[in-house]
């Protein structure tokens, strides 16, 4: 059973290396594991490359006695990623994964092929200078401005002018 030791505790993983394109990372809820994911598995299999790590405290990891903010999940995750040396890949996350995928997103925005959230919490993040940005334009030039604005954030990355 593949495991990684981090500091006083080991954090458990399953890896379907098999399959072509970047991999995906699939991030359970609380009080789940990596057992969420089969059906995903069973469908992506071969198709791609699936890493599904147990969160500490969770499934096969550890529980160790502290360590259970998100800070501590999202520098879990990138001890997970960084150790199987991934560099670039997709990302979801359920429920309290899906919080750690925002955070991690949103400190590590280049690594990420796409992020897709599963009933998830944006609370406690620091949404950045861009999106602060559209916030603003609403209050301002109100919601049809702001909604343009987001458009245009929204889809600057498939624009040619990057």
């Amino acid at each position: 059973m593949p495991y990684l030791q981090r500091d006083n505790f080991r954090l458990y993983y399953q890896i379907f290396p098999d399959g072509d394109g970047y991999p995906v990372v699939f991030l359970h809820g609380f009080t789940l594991d990596h057992r969420l994911w089969r059906s995903q598995v069973d469908f992506f299999e071969g198709k791609r490359p699936l890493i599904i790590p147990d969160a500490r405290g969770h499934g096969k990891s550890d529980a160790p006695p502290t360590g259970y903010s998100r800070r501590d999940r999202v520098d879990d995750l990138r001890y997970v990623v960084d150790n199987i040396q991934l560099e670039s890949f997709h990302l979801v996350g359920l429920s309290m994964g899906g919080s750690t995928a925002i955070k991690f997103a949103l400190e590590n925005q280049k690594r990420l092929k796409s992020l897709t959230l599963i009933s998830s919490s944006v609370a406690g993040n620091s949404i950045g200078p861009r999106i602060s940005r559209i916030d603003k334009i609403a209050k301002r030039e109100g919601l049809e401005a702001a909604r343009s604005a987001w458009m245009r954030v929204g889809l600057a990355y498939f624009s040619d002018e990057q």
